[in-house]
């Protein structure tokens, strides 16, 4: 695993809301706008990622660099998700099946849309 993914939990918690504008300028065309219903994982930062559904106990498979997954998760309950890599969480948030969501991985941290 690439030196740069590695982070802590106090560190590695990477919110859109602190990423900005720039990156999110940056790495505009990633990722597909988000559709009700689907829960899209793209790992785009130079390693894969996966997402965990801890309520449940349950994740995604391992997407590999430069590759998307898309899930249907419908309902109206809200879903808590961490981001990881290599079994290191990178942060988390909360997926609503009613929005959907898209996240992607860049190379320090990720952003949901």
């Amino acid at each position: 695993m690439k030196q740069s993914t590695k982070r802590r939990a106090g560190r590695g918690l990477v919110l859109v809301a602190t990423l900005g504008a720039a990156l999110v300028t940056a790495t505009a065309g990633t990722a597909a706008a988000a559709t009700p219903g689907q829960f899209t994982l793209c790992s785009k930062g130079g390693y894969d990622s996966y997402a965990a559904f801890p309520d449940s106990h349950s994740s995604t498979v391992v997407v590999p660099d430069g590759q998307c997954i898309t899930l249907g998760i419908s309902g109206t309950e809200r879903y808590e998700i961490r981001i990881a890599s290599n079994d290191e969480t990178m942060g988390g948030g909360t997926y609503d099946p009613r929005e959907g969501v898209t996240v992607t991985t860049v190379k320090d941290g990720f952003f949901w849309s």
